[in-house]
């Protein structure tokens, strides 16, 4: 049977430690799907010499199910409480994090296991910590007087039900918003597998809770800086009111107007009033996007007013002094040395106590699949005939591991996604083939265009130095330090345990922790 057409399952340890059970389930969910299932993600913890136990009982179900083309896979979630949800609940996160995109669109049984078990599954679900992958079942159980399944039932028996209900209550929309910030519209999340994104995003979490003092974005074009403010600000600082401005637009006069407003008959022209952005920011986020093209006598005003607690400023044509309690978050996509040349001293000071960088996409392509998936589910908002499904290849994943593809960002993923369905391409690889080689090209000659524009001749694809920036300051040794730290780190994310990124990286797990700290 075709993989596309199989099913992985997710499930505890089946009922009395024995395969009976678990056959019972894979047979209703056969019936269900009308789809067989390939893979058994079989969860197992508790008690240390419980564990070694269940190992040796895993091998006897691996071994059952071998001769009916079911692999078990077992997954030790470590030592806990099996009565307490929060330890449940911990140990199934760290070890399921690291596998969700091998797991994919897994199905779900919450039936085996403790009562305990079974609440963290739909503590999970509540959380959405599959995204939208999961499906979850629940399989009735037969026979309780029985201690032990001898015999598979019969099929008019093997019963499961899909689990599927409607999230209302406040408790559960709290526990549901790491969902918003996942959604297509967010295009970012906190369950990054990035070290850089995290690490951006740990920044953000603590310069949020304090008031009075801006927050500074930096990031090329499209990695989300303006996403980031609605989504993750905003909802960290608990403002419901955003106003959101891109500086770029504005000459010297319009730039003044738009921030302070002016009062009816202040100038000529000044028919009516115009209330101006701080003023609508009151009591939220005023976010001044492309801040490197506010003009200076602008820079110097609103100074004075983002540094004084109570936020005081003129309305051109008042006497009288107006005040805001409006949080700033400003943003460019230029370094910090043409920041520091094109803005005023005092003010970029005073806007970069809290500097955030946002890597690019291809510093974080760990997230790759997340992001792209996103980024389709948004293009298809507008066409219902377009799957759900983001399409997902070879030479998807390909096209996407080259830099030069990704110059664009988010927008790189946008126009992949835009041409596959104007090509309706989706389920077709030749035609995919064919989309992302005419882009690739395309991607190409604007790379080397814009390196010609710089004055910078085009790294060859084997090695670009820029790729190794972080390393580039200090000796030889330190250099070396740093970079055996940060793969230490690296192989530790993404392979989930030392010992497995030691075995992967073909060195022991006392170089490679010993490297890491």
């Amino acid at each position: 049977m075709a993989e596309q057409e199989t099913l992985r399952l997710l499930t505890w340890m089946a009922t009395n430690r024995d395969p009976y059970f678990l056959e019972n389930v894979i047979y209703a969910l056969k019936r269900l799907t009308k789809r067989d299932v390939s893979v058994v993600y079989y969860l197992y913890g508790g008690k240390k010499e419980d564990r070694l136990e269940l190992k040796n009982i895993l091998k006897d179900v691996a071994a059952y199910f071998k001769d009916k083309d079911v692999c078990i896979e077992p997954i030790d979630v470590g030592e806990f409480d099996a009565s307490s949800h929060s330890e449940v609940l911990e140990s199934l996160v760290k070890v399921l994090e690291p596998r969700r995109h091998e797991m994919g669109d897994v199905c779900v049984n919450i039936s085996s296991g403790t009562p305990t078990m079974s609440t963290v599954w739909m503590i999970l679900k509540t959380m959405q910590f599959f995204g939208n992958k999961a499906t979850f079942y629940d399989a009735q159980k037969y026979s309780p007087k029985i201690k032990r399944h001898s015999e598979v039932l019969p099929k008019e028996k093997q019963k499961i039900a899909k689990i599927d209900f409607e999230i209302k209550n406040t408790l559960v929309s709290f526990l549901n918003a790491p969902k918003k910030l996942n959604s297509g519209d967010a295009l970012l999340g906190r369950n990054t597998r990035s070290p850089a994104y995290q690490k951006a995003l740990n920044k953000i979490s603590k310069y949020s809770v304090v008031s009075g003092v801006p927050i500074f974005l930096l990031g090329e074009r499209g990695v989300g800086k303006s996403n980031m403010v609605k989504y993750v600000i905003k909802e960290l600082k608990h403002k419901s009111n955003l106003v959101e401005e891109t500086c770029g637009s504005w000459d010297s006069s319009l730039a003044d107007d738009m921030i302070f407003g002016h009062r009816k008959n202040a100038f000529t022209d000044a028919k009516s009033e115009r209330v101006g952005c701080l003023a609508k920011a009151n009591n939220g986020i005023l976010f001044l996007d492309e801040i490197q093209d506010l003009p200076r006598i602008v820079q110097r005003k609103l100074l004075r007013t983002i540094q004084e607690p109570k936020h005081p400023y003129k309305v051109l044509g008042d006497d009288q002094e107006s005040f805001t309690n409006a949080e700033f978050v400003f943003a460019s996509n230029n370094s910090i040395e043409e920041l520091r040349k094109k803005l005023d001293p005092d003010f970029f000071d005073r806007i970069s106590f809290y500097t955030v960088e946002i890597p690019p996409l291809r510093k974080r392509k760990e997230d790759i699949l997340d992001d792209w998936e996103n980024i389709w589910k948004m293009c298809r908002a507008n066409n219902k005939n377009v799957p759900e499904k983001a399409p997902w290849n070879a030479d998807i994943q390909k096209f996407f591991a080259d830099d030069v593809n990704l110059q664009g960002n988010m927008r790189s993923l946008q126009a992949v996604a835009y041409h596959i369905m104007a090509w309706e391409a989706w389920d077709d690889s030749n035609k995919i083939c064919d989309v992302l080689n005419d882009l690739a090209e395309s991607n190409r000659l604007k790379y080397e265009a814009d390196m010609q524009i710089a004055g910078v001749n085009a790294p060859s694809k084997d090695f670009a130095v820029s790729d190794f920036a972080e390393f580039q300051e200090g000796s030889w040794k330190d250099s070396e330090k740093k970079f055996k730290v940060a793969l230490a780190a690296w192989a530790k994310q993404k392979y989930g345990t030392w010992e497995k990124a030691a075995q992967a990286l073909d060195c022991t797990k006392e170089t490679l922790m010993k490297a890491g700290k």
